[in-house]
């Protein structure tokens, strides 16, 4: 059977299930055949206890006691992975500490561990369970290990056990989307959807194990296109409009046919023209949809403030013009254009961002769709208002752009995130139940020129309400392509930084924790790959810290995870 290791022989707990080790392999793991403190002290350390009582010797040698790691095939049965993935377990005569009785034979305490580094630091005491590339759907956690003796009766004795406890285990909710380095070009992300989701299959399955957790794709990986339809009033600082009376602001849409403009006080002809960039004045003028407007209007020098006239396309794209009134908050100028941008047959919607820190209000995102959802893209806008600007969200992948918490400006923009962050929830987030990944070429600080591997919205419950991020960007991330592609480098960035979404964390000071700040470029025993289920302190954390992460998991995380 397999058992605890407790001191006393006679008052073992039986495991039903052995949980994978979250411990450095090389630490703590006694390699005596008795109780010892450091074995006894690991909830996730088992030994093999076997009974025979015609067994002669002190030993039972390790080719006689076969441990293996067994997964579930389609018929509800157990199958061996090719090559098996076993471990021979010599067992000595114990007695315990309290009257054990002489024909007990006990392994050295043993791990489970979840990738071939590990497993081969201690060769004798590991087991691996590990995913496995010719079977992806199959989880570490939907494993089996069984043990297999033959008693000196001829007997063969098997003991079984689940690879984590079914009934606390939880499936982490995942999207994926690559986004394309050129628009419309299939498979010109900076990765492919396939490498993207063997990185979440093997890196994420084996780390999350520790806690008894695994992802969940909600859907396939996609590609997506880089965005360029979304345009932010006073990105950032939320300035209402100075609104004097040549004040006016403007964007181009590309591929439409034309668009609606209601005349304002000063408007001739030749400045509308001039205003949409159309040729000349006789164009609008002559249009066929402005036979209504020159009947009414016969001679083309009176029109009047509140006339409406069709503004035809000019070399592939129609401007949308604006005036901003005095006071304007950036809300109302956005619900303004989304008003002009309707007439042209599109999806338009605003979307009120939160304040910075400090701010009196917050910035407002304009998002500009075709009717069936399909994208359209904006260019060159311009805005002669003297304190409300208008901005391009310019989604590349390569330096994307996000928010940086750490800079001068502290907590300046982390709750709203940069605007190519916003581009991209608001487009491509189709639920807000679950981590968002978008895979970039390479991700750059707003702020700094500095370039990092990955970049998380987290829930910050721990500050100040006015700091925390909302939905759609709340438990978001945003991953460089060297992160995600068909290497094993970078195993633990991408499962850091949705550590940061789902447990509500900073940096872990241990250094070989997973949430340490700045994980490590490659596999090793010493690696920052390890989620501790004993306290483990947070910077920047407050109260909050010292911290049991598989706890906080459940708690933090309970939005994005669903049972087992």
């Amino acid at each position: 059977m397999f058992d605890n290791g407790d001191a006393n022989t006679g008052n073992d707990r039986t495991l039903t299930f052995l949980n994978v080790s979250n411990l450095v392999t090389t630490d703590n793991l006694p390699n005596g055949f008795g109780p010892d403190p450091d074995g006894t002290a690991d909830p996730d350390h088992f030994k093999i206890e076997i009974d025979d009582t015609g067994k002669g010797g002190g030993t039972i040698a390790a080719a006689e006691v076969t441990l293996e790691v067994l997964k579930p095939a389609a018929d509800g049965s157990l199958a061996a992975f090719n090559p098996p993935r076993r471990l021979q377990a010599e067992c000595r005569r114990v007695s315990g500490a309290t009257g054990g009785t002489e024909n007990k034979y006990r392994s050295r305490y043993l791990r489970l561990v979840t990738d071939s580094v590990d497993q081969a630091a201690n060769a004798d005491q590991c087991l691996l369970t590990d995913w496995d590339s010719t079977e992806p759907a199959i989880e570490i956690l939907d494993q089996v290990v069984r043990v297999t003796y033959v008693a000196s009766t001829g007997a063969t004795l098997t003991a079984e056990a689940d690879v984590g406890d079914r009934a606390d285990q939880r499936r982490i909710k995942l999207a994926l989307h690559v986004v394309r380095q050129n628009t419309g070009v299939a498979g010109s992300g900076p990765v492919t959807t396939a490498q993207a989701t063997t990185r979440v299959h093997s890196w994420y399955r084996r780390l999350y194990a520790q806690a008894g957790a695994a992802p969940r794709l909600v859907a396939a990986a996609d590609e997506v296109d880089p965005p360029r339809n979304l345009i932010v009033v006073s990105d950032n600082s939320g300035d209402n409009a100075t609104g004097n009376a040549d004040n006016w602001m403007r964007f181009f849409i590309r591929g439409v046919a034309g668009i609606q403009y209601r005349v304002v006080a000063g408007d001739t002809l030749s400045r509308i023209a001039q205003r949409h960039e159309v040729a000349s004045w006789q164009t609008i003028y002559q249009h066929p949809r402005n036979a209504g407007f020159r009947a009414n209007r016969p001679d083309p020098n009176r029109i009047y403030v509140g006339d409406d006239l069709f503004i035809p396309a000019a070399g592939g794209r129609v401007a949308v013009v604006y005036y901003p009134a005095a006071g304007d908050t950036p809300m109302t100028t956005a619900q303004a254009l989304a008003q002009r941008v309707q007439t042209a047959g599109l999806d338009a919607q605003a979307f009120q961002n939160a304040a910075r820190p400090g701010d009196p209000r917050g910035s407002a995102d304009l998002l500009v769709r075709q009717a069936d959802g399909s994208l359209v893209t904006l260019e060159d806008e311009t805005s002669r208002d003297t304190t409300q600007d208008l901005r391009i969200a310019l989604v590349t992948a390569t330096d994307f752009l996000v928010s940086s918490h750490n800079a001068a400006g502290g907590f300046a923009t982390h709750n709203i995130g940069t605007a190519e962050q916003r581009a991209l929830v608001r487009n491509y987030r189709s639920a807000n139940d679950h981590v968002e990944c978008f895979v970039v070429d390479t991700v750059r600080y707003d702020d700094l020129s500095t370039y990092i591997r990955g970049r998380s919205v987290i829930p910050m419950m721990f500050r100040p309400a006015a700091e925390r991020p909302v939905l759609p960007l709340l438990r978001s991330t945003y991953m460089a392509g060297n992160t995600m592609d068909g290497s094993n480098n970078n195993p633990f960035t991408f499962p850091h930084e949705s550590g940061h979404c789902i447990m509500d964390v900073y940096h872990a000071g241990n250094n070989r924790q997973l949430m340490r700040s700045g994980t490590s470029g490659a596999n090793a025993v010493n690696a920052s790959k390890r989620i501790y289920d004993s306290n483990v302190a947070f910077a920047g954390m407050g109260g909050a810290s010292p911290l049991n992460q598989v706890t906080r998991l459940r708690a933090s995380g309970a939005a994005v995870l669903e049972n087992w």
